[in-house]
């Protein structure tokens, strides 16, 4: 649990809980490494095809169903094809059912409830339940990137009434076919006051929908009015473009004296992505906690780049608690806990909504998002996204915590669920983090660690580590380009250095990694980033939330900028490239990358060909999608009969993590847990 943990007394016995139970697949996991997945040439499976092959099988989820009507569950939601069973209870059917007892807790980082001891399900379903979710709330990973004007807070889950819960789990995508599939709109304020953050919400395709009507919260229909841009207003011309620069008035974040500042757009062509593709067909996943934004943001702020904006859907997943009505501009002293949290989160969605539709405004931008302190584990929302009917081809992660702060079971876990993505064709890229190579949680960097440390998710082997860089520009060109670290200014740099959890994978073999000062025994772990672009505040990206120009930056943004990248190339070859670590690390040294040679983060240096700090560098994007498109052409087609002639160590790493996957422990969130593992039988 987190430090100065105290124990308020027991949990109130009538609150509602939304419990998940994680059902094992109908075909065992370690199925997940055959080698079509590895090799790329062979197409990857159809989210249909995945959820018949690796799907619960009939008889395990109804054994889970009956174990939740008996304990006297309600709104029990069974999905097969995502291996969970959701349910609703009280806390003394939880405690009962899973013979835990359930406690309040306090702590410096807000309250919480949880248990002490073992969580225990009865003999019969021994083997058939791998996880429960739901039976704490010790918060959810942290953010990578913070603001230098903005302080991390964890919120106070609030105590809300039993019919503030929905009756049922939502699962807009899985509705019966007599139910009309929700749509999602981010509601437009035409009149420029003040914009209402997105929602999702059933409409009629054919209506033209505004904000609620003042002190109200339905929507309204309205006649269609064209927005005004400010810049339309002032000037009355259209100067829009990569190189725009936006006014900046009194309400705007000025930028300092010897900071520039970029639209995504412009890093794209800095860094040549190929501009014959736009990501068109593609669908880019973004997890947010939280996080809400404006549509007449989005919009004033792609239009300024002269870029016709994306399509952006959000699926909310779970309980969405209210928010806090926060004040405009930026957070001040005046502000709560929770207006800044909230601020925080709708400033990382803004960002990775603005890179990545700059960079792919073809492709389908769909908003995954959790509330920040839901009940239900992370670990929904990444199912949720692998799952869903908007089917990602590319998944962006800007949240994570040190490894050393979590506990092992959850990771794995999660670890086997991005081996399952790469079976579907799924890139999942993720920020390596913000804290330089001590890689702490923000409550704990102002101490300025200096034993290295590492971020999960970006650890994972299945996952592309992002890391970022500072660039320096004339005549249209970057004349010069380091890793990025602000240590001495605002205690951040670009994270990176070696796993503590996870093994070095077969695509780095090749590689002489560094030895981390902190690692206990000879574990040869993995090295991260793999990859880095773009990230220090100095050289940072326009940013427009609530109306507001700002500027920011952080490995939260180079995410989402290769998630685009990606996107881009998926529409060039036709098809999803999926897990592509063994294709970039073949490309590694070529014109594919420009490596970067200055700079350090703290522990690592930058130096020639991979480093700690820069991965493989920053991408040169029409040579690496000519690289991909070339490694992939030197593949041998494979028909279904034929054997794989070799099995590559990324197929070992998938067994090992479903085999621990199989032992996973109860958790709630990525968080600090040292809870006891479950034991699935009951005590005599």
């Amino acid at each position: 649990m987190p430090q100065d943990v105290r124990e308020l007394g027991d949990a109130d016995p009538s609150r509602s809980l939304v419990i998940t139970i994680y059902v094992r697949p109908r075909t065992d996991a370690p199925s997940l490494s055959e080698d079509r997945a590895q090799t790329l040439e062979d197409e990857v499976l159809s989210l249909e095809q995945f959820e018949e092959q690796f799907g619960s099988s009939d008889g395990d989820i109804d054994a889970v169903v009956d174990f939740c009507k008996g304990v006297g569950f309600d709104s029990i939601d069974p999905y097969p094809g995502r291996c969970v069973v959701h349910a609703q209870g009280t806390v003394a059917q939880c405690s009962e059912g899973f013979q835990v007892t359930l406690k309040r807790f306090d702590c410096r980082r807000g309250k919480f409830f949880g248990h002490h001891g073992d969580v225990f399900v009865p003999r019969a379903l021994d083997g058939i339940i791998e996880a429960v979710g739901g039976l704490d709330s010790i918060g959810t990973l942290g953010r990578i990137r913070i603001e230098e004007n903005i302080k991390e807070v964890e919120l106070e889950e609030p105590d809300l009434p039993p019919d503030a819960l929905p009756a049922a789990w939502p699962e807009p995508d899985d509705a019966p076919p007599d139910i009309v599939p929700p749509q999602t709109l981010a509601w437009v304020d035409p009149t420029g006051v003040s914009s209402i953050a997105s929602q999702s919400v059933s409409v009629d395709p054919d209506a033209t929908w505004a904000g609620p009507e003042e002190g109200g919260d339905a929507p309204v229909v309205c006649a269609e009015e064209p927005l005004k841009y400010r810049s339309e207003e002032k000037a009355g011309v259209d100067p829009f473009g990569p190189d725009y620069t936006p006014p900046r008035s009194s309400n705007d974040e000025p930028i300092p004296p010897g900071y520039h500042v970029y639209f995504p757009s412009k890093i794209a062509r800095l860094y040549d992505f190929p501009e014959q593709f736009d990501g068109t067909g593609e669908t880019i996943g973004i997890i947010s906690l939280g996080g809400q934004f404006h549509s007449s943001d989005m919009d004033t702020y792609f239009r300024v780049q002269g870029i016709t904006p994306p399509e952006i859907i959000v699926e909310s997943i779970g309980p969405q608690y209210p928010r806090a009505a926060s004040p405009p501009g930026p957070p001040d002293k005046t502000w709560n806990a929770q207006q800044i949290a909230e601020y925080a989160n709708d400033l990382e969605l803004t960002l990775d909504l603005q890179v990545a539709g700059s960079i792919a405004p073809g492709a389908k931008l769909v908003v995954f998002r959790l509330h920040p302190n839901a009940r239900q584990p992370y670990l929904t929302a990444l199912t949720h996204a692998l799952h869903s009917r908007n089917r990602p081809s590319v998944v962006s992660i800007s949240y994570g915590s040190a490894e050393a702060t979590l506990a092992s079971r959850p990771m794995q876990l999660a670890n086997a669920l991005f081996a399952r993505a790469s079976l579907m064709g799924i890139s999942i890229c993720a920020a390596s983090g913000d804290a330089g190579s001590a890689s702490r949680d923000f409550d704990v960097i102002r101490t300025r660690p200096t034993s290295p440390h590492v971020n999960f998710p970006a650890s994972s082997p299945y996952v592309l580590a992002c890391g970022g860089t500072e660039i320096e520009t004339a005549d249209d060109k970057i004349v010069r380009e380091y890793a990025w670290n602000d240590l001495d200014q605002c205690r951040l740099a670009t994270a990176g250095g070696r796993s503590r959890e996870f093994e070095r994978p077969g695509y780095q073999s090749k590689l002489k990694l560094p030895g981390m000062p902190s690692q206990q025994n000879e574990f040869d772990g993995r090295g991260l980033p793999d990859v880095a672009a773009n990230a220090s505040l100095a050289s940072g990206y326009h940013t427009l939330l609530a109306g507001r120009w700002d500027y920011s930056g952080g490995t939260s943004a180079s995410a989402p900028l290769w998630a685009a990248l990606i996107a881009r190339i998926n529409q060039g070859l036709g098809r999803r490239v999926g897990f592509i670590h063994p294709i970039l690390y073949q490309l590694a040294g070529t014109d594919a990358f420009r490596d970067i040679t200055e700079g350090s983060n703290g522990f690592f240096k930058s130096g020639i060909g991979w480093d700690a700090c820069t991965g493989h560098g920053v991408p040169v994007g029409r040579a690496l999608f000519e690289g991909v498109k070339r490694e992939l052409a030197k593949r041998p087609d494979r028909k279904s009969e034929d054997p794989p002639t070799e099995t590559t160590d990324i197929a070992a790493l998938a067994q090992q993590a479903a085999r621990l996957a199989r032992q996973a422990a109860h958790f709630a969130q990525f968080a600090i847990s040292p809870l006891s593992p479950p034991i699935w039988r009951r005590p005599d």
